[in-house]
């Protein structure tokens, strides 16, 4: 090989071209940077060497190659589409890679460059910029839309920030146990206003909450499955069958209630009137709670009977019968007024008799010389009670043991038909007034 005469003192960059050889100087070495291939002419063309040579030269593609290649290379079984790459030592096939670059002025957001390719060779190649977004200070990968043809899997959370969400699926599966509606950063009444659920069909099918009344609004009916009931407070409040537990009965004959062994009471209270007609032309208006039964014309009470209830009341106007002493009484707000009877029971005795509670408010006769005794049977009569003595003949008396009465001027009816009264006065205290004598 002869020698080269290179130039003295070459500036950096400087290509120095001898024969076929081109060299740059780099400011210490001179490295050979082109050359021409000559040789004798083999299969392909050009041949370095002799006709058996690995190394060809093809004038016509201009392509340098080494037919002894794929017997140096790792393995190329299940490694298509890959690239070549070395560690620093060694080589080995690794996957194409995506490379990035700044395509923006902004140096801390990046834009991926992708590129795809056919048999290895670059066919196209896509800056996203309206697309993805890659910010190296926060970590975050952003994109504007994603498309794909098969799933989508999210190894944490999903956070989609935008104004509709579109799923077109026919079945959409949430392991998670709650969903929150309206989850925005200070959520209010006003924010939930017709929150819910919206069904698109002929007319859309809505469940919504509104805050008019605080109230869950369906735009539909709603229908329970056999044996479901509507519950508040977790107490059953409608059925297919009961309301309030109760079993309500309308046919063609009346409205009917049925609890079961217990009585049912129907109460009208409070309200505006309330109105019940039948087609016997008679109509009953139940008014206001504390007022009166106004109806039509004067109704007829068959059986059962009209019956005044016999618990002991004071409140003013309350009205219950005394079933111990026979007689009705009325509450004046401080007491219980008791009212007797105008038409009283009489009873004749032909003997000696002692009075008892059944002879309160009636008229005893007697006939015949004989004593009324009076004695303690007598003492718990409530004040105002009054016993009616009757002579029928002369010398009649009355005798008392055991409990106080006053008289005047004697305990004795004067005359055949003298009458007198008996009056309690207070608990084992009674007045006795009339036609007496000493």
């Amino acid at each position: 090989m002869a020698a080269v005469d290179f130039p003295n003192s070459p500036t950096v960059g400087y290509i120095y071209t001898t024969g076929d050889i081109s060299r740059k100087w780099d400011g210490t070495t001179w490295s050979v940077i082109a050359t021409t291939i000559t040789g004798p002419t083999g299969a392909t063309g050009p041949e370095i060497l002799s006709a058996t040579s690995p190394i060809l030269w093809d004038s016509g593609t201009r392509i340098l190659s080494f037919a002894g290649l794929n017997s140096i290379l790792p393995t190329q079984t299940s490694n298509a589409n890959k690239f070549l790459q070395t560690n620093g030592s060694t080589t080995s096939w690794a996957d194409a890679a995506v490379s990035i670059t700044n395509d923006t002025s902004t140096a801390t957001t990046l834009y991926p460059l992708f590129t795809s390719s056919t048999s290895g060779t670059i066919t196209a190649a896509s800056v996203t910029s309206s697309k993805l977004k890659y910010t190296p200070s926060t970590g975050l990968l952003e994109t504007s839309a994603i498309t794909t043809t098969g799933a989508l899997i999210v190894g944490g959370d999903l956070t989609v920030n935008g104004t509709t969400t579109t799923i077109n699926a026919t079945t959409l599966t949430v392991d998670d146990k709650n969903i929150e509606l309206g989850s925005v950063a200070v959520p209010s009444d006003v924010t939930a206003q017709l929150g819910g659920i919206t069904l698109k069909g002929a007319s859309d099918k809505t469940f919504q909450w509104t805050s008019t009344g605080s109230n869950w609004a369906s735009s539909e009916n709603l229908d329970l499955v056999t044996t479901k009931v509507y519950k508040i407070n977790n107490v059953e409040i409608l059925s297919a069958t009961k309301v309030l537990g109760i079993t309500p009965t309308i046919n063609a004959t009346g409205f009917t209630l049925s609890g079961g062994t217990t009585a049912v009471a129907v109460t009208f209270a409070g309200g505006a009137a309330y109105t019940v007609s039948g087609t016997n032309a008679q109509t009953y208006t139940m008014p206001t709670a504390g007022g009166t039964l106004i109806t039509g014309s004067s109704p007829t009470i068959t059986t059962p009977q009209l019956q005044l209830e016999t618990t002991a009341r004071t409140t003013e106007g309350s009205v219950y019968w005394d079933s111990t002493y026979d007689i009705l009484k009325i509450g004046d707000g401080t007491a219980a007024v008791s009212f007797y009877p105008f038409n009283i029971n009489a009873t004749a005795k032909t003997a000696a008799y002692t009075l008892t509670t059944t002879d309160y408010n009636t008229l005893v006769q007697m006939n015949g010389a004989f004593a009324f005794t009076i004695n303690t049977s007598l003492s718990a009569a409530p004040a105002g009670t009054q016993i009616n003595l009757l002579a029928l003949t002369a010398g009649v008396s009355v005798t008392v043991t055991g409990i106080t009465v006053y008289s005047t001027p004697g305990l004795k009816l004067r005359a055949q038909y003298s009458a007198a009264t008996l009056i309690c006065l207070a608990s084992n205290v009674w007045l006795l007034t009339g036609d007496l004598s000493a």
